[in-house]
């Protein structure tokens, strides 16, 4: 008899001790321990480029509109701050879907954008009802266009120079300050939702607040 050959087939039909199991399960999680951050480093990289893509396209429209008309597109926002100020989802809608041009789309009776120029390209593959929280620009059901940050936010606070002199109010901050070559200032509070921590974004630099270019 080959006592070698059974002892070997014998340990091979054991399976694994409940130590080597653990040794097993204990290296499992130091590898996801290690990988997790680098995979959360990695989607905030995204979601900021996703961001400032939407920034970067919502400047060109304001920029290519007012080429177009001579003027800057308003949704009934308040005045204050220096310019027309948009805070409400509502508001936010109707000054994206004015520079998509599908107020008529939408149902609006005497456009503002009335040449009905596409100066945003949303993504048709995400039209839905409102409230779908995808990223970028959404068509929502009713034809209105909307913004989504990759936190889920579905407007930000953007105050537009209506009499177009780049003077504004910096919010919150409350100091009266050129902003060259912008005709409107746009700002979110990030993932956190939180006033100016280190991940909220805009499209303009000023001192102690973290904006992007």
């Amino acid at each position: 008899m080959n006592t070698s050959s059974n002892t070997s087939q014998s340990k091979a039909s054991r399976g694994f001790t409940l130590v080597e199991m653990l040794v097993v399960v204990a290296m499992i999680a130091a590898l996801a321990g290690i990988s997790f951050p680098v995979y959360r480093g990695i989607q905030n990289k995204v979601e900021k480029q996703q961001y400032e893509m939407g920034l970067a396209s919502i400047q060109r429209a304001m920029d290519n509109f007012e080429m177009e008309y001579n003027y800057l597109p308003t949704a009934g926002g308040a005045s204050q701050w220096d310019g027309e100020l948009l805070s409400t989802p509502a508001q936010m809608t109707t000054w994206i879907t004015v520079l998509a041009g599908a107020e008529a789309d939408s149902g609006v009776a005497n456009p503002v954008n009335f040449k009905n120029i596409g100066f945003l390209e949303p993504t048709p593959l995400a039209k839905g009802s409102v409230g779908n929280y995808n990223t970028g620009f959404v068509v929502n059901a009713d034809d209105s266009v909307s913004f989504y940050t990759p936190w889920g936010e579905q407007f930000l606070q953007v105050i537009i120079d209506s009499d177009m002199n780049e003077e504004f109010r910096i919010p919150y901050v409350k100091v009266v300050d050129k902003v060259p070559g912008k005709n409107f200032i746009v700002y979110g509070w990030g993932a956190d939702d939180t006033w100016r921590t280190d991940d909220d974004w805009g499209n303009f630099d000023y001192p102690g607040v973290p904006w992007v270019d």
